[in-house]
């Protein structure tokens, strides 16, 4: 009798100690799950975080705030204060086209930069006769008044020594391409100006 009741508190503590350790792996085992799920959050916060600071970082430098004179055509001919990301669509809107305004002539895409003059010529009349010119013109000391590569028409181009037609196109259409040249070295970039050329021509340009 005696062996039986011992043989059965010794099983019932034998229970007793294996519920005890499966219950504190299982403590172990959730605490665990618990910490990696929440190291991986404070990981995705971190990440996130990073990437809105690195969007905000980005997001200042692509609207920076510049100011751009529109004449011509359109109802409403002003300086205006723009964002270095708008587009020739966007300034137009705001100065909205005449009736008699020739877009042909517009490149709607053409990425605004500062200080840019854009006319907007009305229909049977060519921009390069109205634009305030940018070609090479002398002072009366002489003097060479460069041109804005980033504004100049290909009628404008034509008339530096050395631009012809295909060069003048070639120019365009780098800017169109690229937006905008940010140095006249970008001239470098386009065929038909190797070192040479380059140096003879690169005082006949700005930016």
């Amino acid at each position: 009798m005696y062996i039986i009741i011992g043989a059965v508190i010794i099983f019932l503590l034998l229970l007793y100690i294996m519920n005890s350790n499966q219950s504190e792996d299982k403590s172990a085992y959730i605490e665990s799950t618990t910490h990696s799920y929440v190291d991986k959050d404070k990981q995705n916060l971190k990440k996130s975080n990073m990437a809105k600071s690195t969007n905000k970082e980005e997001g200042k430098k692509d609207n920076q705030v510049i100011y751009v004179d529109i004449k011509g055509a359109v109802r409403h001919p002003n300086v205006y204060k723009m964002n270095s990301s708008d587009r020739m669509i966007d300034i137009l809107n705001k100065a909205q086209l005449l009736k008699n305004a020739d877009t042909k002539q517009l490149n709607f895409s053409e990425k605004l930069i500062d200080q840019k003059l854009i006319y907007v010529p009305e229909k049977g009349e060519t921009i390069a006769k109205q634009v305030q010119s940018q070609t090479q013109q002398t002072s009366g000391d002489g003097a060479k008044t460069p041109i804005n590569l980033n504004s100049a028409t290909e009628e404008q181009l034509m008339k530096v020594p050395g631009i012809g037609p295909s060069k003048a196109k070639e120019i365009i259409e780098f800017k169109n391409q690229k937006g905008s040249f940010n140095s006249i070295d970008d001239l470098k970039n386009i065929k038909g100006f190797g070192p040479k050329t380059f140096e003879k021509l690169k005082e006949y340009f700005t930016v």
